[in-house]
């Protein structure tokens, strides 16, 4: 399981490599003359700034972010079912380690605290609708807890 998360991981991270390398011109891409007016004629007014002007600067921009966003989904998924697998062989280091970063997190901001608390308590007095606003908070910490990780294994923080 490990390894094929590292094998997405490094998958996802070349992806990203190469839409910088494809972006930044740094490879050459050949056109024939009736391809490269089909392509002028199809992108003419594509997110205009104004008369036949295209932001190419955005464009560059969207495409890195929705090829940052699918490598981050896609190592969260993997971190995820990581977690899952090492609770059930009973390996419990790694999510130790993740569970006291999301709950640093929760207990590092005064409100959040107050607020989890106060949820945990309405959960022992018996509401259950309590559990979703538990599984919220802590999903948002997961994520942030994740997206940290993530950012140290692409060398991005």
């Amino acid at each position: 399981m490990i390894a094929i998360f590292l094998v997405n991981l490094k998958i996802n991270i070349a992806i990203l490599y190469l839409y910088d390398i494809i972006l930044s011109n740094k490879l050459e891409i050949k056109l024939k003359p009736e391809e490269l007016k089909m392509l002028t004629a199809t992108q003419t007014n594509a997110y205009a700034i104004g008369p036949s002007f295209h932001d190419f600067d955005y464009e560059r921009w969207s495409i890195k972010e929705c090829a940052r966003d699918a490598a981050l989904e896609s190592f969260a998924e993997g971190w995820k079912a990581d977690l899952i697998a090492d609770g059930r062989r009973q390996a419990f280091d790694k999510i130790d380690g993740t569970m006291e970063s999301v709950f640093d997190g929760i207990y590092g901001d005064a409100s959040k605290s107050d607020r989890f608390n106060r949820l945990i308590f309405k959960l022992w007095a018996g509401d259950a609708e309590s559990v979703k606003q538990i599984s919220g908070m802590i999903q948002d910490e997961m994520d942030k807890v994740v997206s940290e990780e993530f950012e140290k294994g692409t060398d991005r923080h």
